[in-house]
């Protein structure tokens, strides 16, 4: 197996943020999903393990205060795309609004098309003062598969099996 490993590090807004609750004042924002960008850099060196035969590990380490870039509901949205409904206005006003069920919409970090060398993207959670564990999503679209049984010795929960056709939040 092949692994890459990247960070999200604070950026300007984290830091004041951080402040503002070190200060003891309440603080919200709107959270941008910063997982996504970390699936477009993918490098070179895992597609040339993947086109060699090796399954391939994206591990992501969120480096913020509050590990707020790596809940599990942004890992599957960066990963498998928005979460979006269908909402349907009748053209007659005696007509009956209809929403489809959820599914995964635009902004797809994996399709059938991209990122198909990562075989699997996953968060290690921990820190410093924590015991570090791995949260593996497998890529179903992936050239080659990683075994889920390769990992069996590690700290690892398994959140996508490959092969996956359905993701919960």
């Amino acid at each position: 197996m092949v692994c890459e490993i990247k960070q999200i590090d604070p950026n300007a807004e984290d830091l004041a943020e951080l402040n503002e609750v070190n200060s003891g004042n309440a603080t919200g924002r709107f959270v941008p999903n910063r997982l996504r960008s970390k699936l477009k850099n993918v490098s070179g060196q895992l597609k040339a393990a993947c086109l060699s035969g090796f399954p391939t590990l994206l591990v992501v380490y969120d480096n913020t205060p509050f590990k707020m870039y790596s809940l599990h509901f942004d890992v599957v949205q960066a990963l498998f795309g928005a979460h979006s409904v269908l909402v349907t206005v009748p053209k007659q006003p005696a007509g009956e609004t209809m929403v489809s069920e959820p599914f995964f919409g635009g902004n797809r970090g994996l399709t059938p098309h991209q990122n198909t060398s990562v075989s699997a993207v996953a968060i290690l959670d921990g820190g410093p003062r924590s015991e570090r564990s791995l949260r593996v999503y497998h890529n179903p679209y992936a050239m080659v598969v990683l075994r889920p049984e390769l990992l069996h010795t590690l700290a690892v929960q398994q959140c996508v099996l490959p092969g996956a056709t359905t993701v919960t939040l």
